[in-house]
Formats: C-alpha cells, structure tokens, sequence
C-alpha cells in the first residue's frame, strides 16, 4: 500500500506504553519499515500517562519512558478524552500536577509534548466519540463549542496537525469508540444499545462536522508565520485570570489575524493591543461583528468561558 495516494502516514501499535508494547521490538519494526517505505512518516500516539508505574512496566519515570519512545517515530502524538468532564474524578496522576482539569488541558499536553520530543512534530488526537455514550447521552461527547476550543488551543500552541479519534458511522457494534460502550449478553439490550448509540453518534456528527470544516479552512492561518510583534492582552474586571487567556498573532497575507483562546470556566473582558490594528476596524471572523480599535491598536471583547475569538485587520 505505500503507493497508494491516500496514504498519509503509518502509525506505530495505538498507545504503545498503555498497552505495554516492548520497545525492542517496536524499535525493529520502526526500522524495517523506514527500510520499506521511506516516503512515509511513523506516527506514535500515546496515552499521556504521567506517573503510573504499573501501566510502564513497573518503570516509575515516564518523562523519560515517553520521551525513549519519541526516538523511534517521525512525528509525536498524544490522545487525550476530557469530555464529559466529570470523568476527571479518577483522572489526576495521569497529567502532571498543575494542568488544569477540564478541556484546557489540551493545550499544555500539547507543549509538554513538545518538550518530551524537541525536534519532532507533534500531533495530538482530540475528542469526536464518547466514552459512554448510552449512560452519558448527548453530554458524553464534545458540544460544537468545546470541540472548537479544543481545536484551536493546540493550534496556538503549535501543534503541527489535528487527528481526531470516532467513527462517522458503523454498521455493527463497536465498543473501542462507544457504540455501545459493552455488549450486552442479552440480544434486545444489545440493539436498543447499540441503536441509541448510532443515534447520538449521528447526531454528534451532524453538527461536529461544521468543526472539521472549520479547521479544515483555518489551516492557511494556523500554518501562517508569526505576527512580528505579538499582542498584550489585559484582562480587566472579574472572571478569567490573564494566565489563562491565550493567544498568537499571525501573518496573513497583507495583514494580521489574531487567534485567541479564553481557558477558563469563567467569562472575560480583555483589553487588546496590537500595533498592525492601530486605526482600523477589527474583524471578529465567524461572528457578525466588528469592534473599532484606537490609535494605539488597542480594542475590548467580553469573551465567554472557553471561547474562541479570530480578530483580523481584513474581512474574511
């Protein structure tokens, strides 16, 4: 199949570490497959365990198991499910201490990611299934919102793609992306099961698709250069703390975009500052509005908890 002009890449044994894969011979394979298809780059995705010993193989130190890992691919992922967020009961030990514990994380697994691997891109696998879906319902997937978020947290931190883990349809059961999330032994449970879950999975897609096509036609702007001179944000009044809004001027075309996020489950109001706006009328893209910015580049925005926010100098 290396031939074949729909391949994009190869991927190495799904959450290797997790699943307790030895390294020797994931490390033999890498290099059998270099030898036959140097073409394509090895995808590694790993489940972003911090410090349980007992899913690494008794070895305690994962930084350094993950980052060993990172030497046999070409291009470094992570998976990473937040939603719904109550599932964060049981989750802690496995992020290292300090990260928030809501879809915010994203973005600092994606930088933490950078870390463990310097020198290769890194691709992070975002959300577009439930875990359970039958008990969970509608709330056990992203809304349209949160998957928005999600998508443009990690392209602010410099994420070098976007996969994302669920199936658009399925014909039979399929638990590893919770349609059902088990199978019933008793045959009536299983296809009222299996039937709610093709329904709430249709229903997912019916508006996460927007997602994908909206991130599809932002990739020119997420791959743009830098802005020479980033913006200040300030953030007045209650609500969100300044360290949780974040943001990334970029070149575009003759102008400048701004993409920012607010990471907080509290609204905002900003002040921006950025020399390229200076005078001119700031276009809020995917919104029906425009916000004046004064002589110094400086313009206000109330942004709602984990929104997402396009300012450009020009039209969309």
């Amino acid at each position: 199949m290396r031939t074949h002009p729909a391949l994009l890449l190869w991927e190495h044994e799904d959450e290797p570490v997790l699943n307790k894969v030895k390294f020797e011979d994931a490390r033999r394979g890498f290099e059998l497959m270099k030898r036959l298809d140097p073409d394509h780059p090895v995808v590694c995705i790993q489940w972003p365990d911090w410090r349980n010993p007992s899913r690494l193989g008794g070895e305690a130190d994962a930084p350094a198991v993950l980052k060993k890992w990172a030497s046999i691919c070409d291009i470094y992922g992570y998976d990473k499910y937040p939603v719904p967020l109550r599932r964060w009961f049981y989750q802690g030990d496995d992020i290292p201490s300090g990260f928030p514990h809501s879809i915010a994380v994203m973005g600092p697994l994606t930088t933490w990611w950078q870390e463990l691997a310097p020198t290769k891109p890194v691709l992070p696998v975002l959300q577009a299934w439930a875990w359970r879906p039958v008990k969970d319902g509608k709330e056990g997937y992203p809304t349209r919102e949160q998957s928005r978020f999600m998508a443009y947290q990690v392209a602010l931190r410099g994420a070098c793609g976007i996969l994302y883990y669920g199936k658009i349809r399925v014909s039979q059961p399929h638990t590893p992306s919770g349609i059902p999330e088990e199978l019933s032994p008793d045959p009536a449970k299983l296809a009222a099961d299996f039937a709610k879950a093709k329904e709430l999975n249709a229903s997912f897609w019916s508006s996460f698709r927007e997602v994908v096509r909206e991130v599809s036609e932002m990739s020119p702007v997420f791959l743009a250069l830098d802005a020479p001179r980033q913006p200040r944000i300030e953030v007045f009044g209650g609500g969100a703390a300044e360290k949780e809004i974040e943001c990334r001027g970029k070149r575009v075309g003759e102008g400048e975009v701004i993409l920012l996020v607010n990471g907080s489950e509290k609204p905002a109001e900003l002040r921006v500052t950025a020399t390229a706006f200076a005078d001119r009328t700031v276009h809020c893209w995917r919104e029906a509005r425009t916000l004046p910015a004064n002589k110094a580049g400086m313009f206000t925005d109330h942004v709602e908890p984990f929104g997402v926010r396009i300012y450009a100098t020009a039209p969309r």
